[in-house]
């Protein structure tokens, strides 16, 4: 991705049950919890629901993933 450091998916950490719209402790800390994750993590992969979820952390590979959706999306298919 443009401008974005590449990232290998073996990478990408799962977060076994994360659901940011669920669980009371993330929920009584939101702001402060998204701030922890994005310290060390770019993105994060969690199994919570019945398909693999994918977040992006930070902002510039939020906007790199939207402008060069078909690049990021062929990555993550291999």
């Amino acid at each position: 991705m443009t401008g974005v450091p590449e990232t290998r998916l073996d990478e990408i950490p799962l977060l076994p049950g994360f659901d940011h719209g669920t669980d009371p402790a993330i929920l009584t800390d939101l702001a402060g919890e998204w701030d922890r994750l994005r310290e060390s993590s770019r993105a994060f992969r969690s199994d919570a629901h019945p398909w693999d979820l994918w977040y992006l952390t930070r902002f510039n590979d939020v906007t790199a993933a939207f402008r060069e959706y078909y690049t990021v999306r062929e990555e993550y298919e291999r």
